[in-house]
């Protein structure tokens, strides 16, 4: 079967003998059909489609069928799960929408790259950062989106918020199956975790209660009977006042 990409023109080869007429027909094309000798069309319809060739003269009709087979051109497309983030901690997943590929490679700015589907990053520097992703097919070119000082990375060392004494520790991460929470400055009150995945879907919701001196008060989340995939979340402690967040990546 001929393989080639919506938008090619399909060059056709007529090795016919003893004919005196052609009538070529050609389905999910531009031209549907011709009378020529050697004819050309355009697909612009994926799938599998059949090439036929009727060949004839005086005596009668010999038709010849072949199988040809048009691919959807790669189209590449993501957006991260943010643009603009502090240090440290400093991890960004990639939501990947691209359609018709086969495999994909990425660079992120810093010097890494990746051939995951939908990656993460941690960025280590402050700075403004371009992200690309090329949307590889095996039989059609590949598309390429780049998105110029596409990330920003923050350092907050200095500024004074309110709330500032209110914190958090998380580790390890990456993590696997076990997951410490470190509250710090929370006392007398419940304090609530959740975890979000890239796309807002909950999943883990744990209140803790932290009495008077008990900061900072360590909780362990036992996430191994969750079935989290592979990626990053998003990890949000809060009292009602004061909310921290902070990216975490399951490994």
């Amino acid at each position: 079967s001929l393989e080639f990409c919506i938008g090619d023109t399909l060059f056709t080869t007529n090795t016919s003998a003893d004919a005196t007429s052609y009538n070529w027909f050609f389905s999910g094309a531009s031209p549907t059909a011709s009378a020529d000798f050697n004819p050309y069309t355009v697909y612009t319809v994926a799938g599998q489609h059949n090439v036929i060739l009727v060949a004839t003269n005086q005596y009668g009709i010999d038709t010849l069928v072949q199988e040809v087979t048009a691919y959807n051109l790669p189209m590449a497309s993501f957006i991260a799960s943010d643009t603009v983030v502090n240090l440290p901690n400093a991890v960004i997943g990639f939501v990947n929408s691209s359609q018709y590929a086969g495999s994909y490679v990425w660079s992120f700015g810093d010097g890494n790259s990746s051939i995951i589907e939908t990656p993460w990053n941690d960025y280590l520097i402050t700075g403004l950062y371009t992200v690309s992703l090329v949307a590889e097919s095996q039989v059609c070119m590949n598309d390429t989106l780049t998105k110029m000082n596409y990330i920003e990375i923050l350092d907050p060392t200095g500024v004074e918020e309110q709330g500032a004494s209110i914190g958090i520790r998380v580790y390890p991460n990456p993590f696997i199956g076990n997951l410490v929470v470190e509250l710090l400055g929370y006392e007398n009150r419940n304090v609530n975790i959740l975890m979000e995945d890239v796309t807002g879907r909950i999943v883990l919701n744990s209140t803790a209660f932290v009495g008077a001196n008990e900061s900072p008060k360590v909780v362990n989340l036992d996430v191994s009977n969750y079935n989290l995939a592979t990626g990053m979340y998003i990890l949000r402690v809060g009292d009602g006042n004061y909310a921290k967040q902070v990216k975490v990546v399951k490994q």
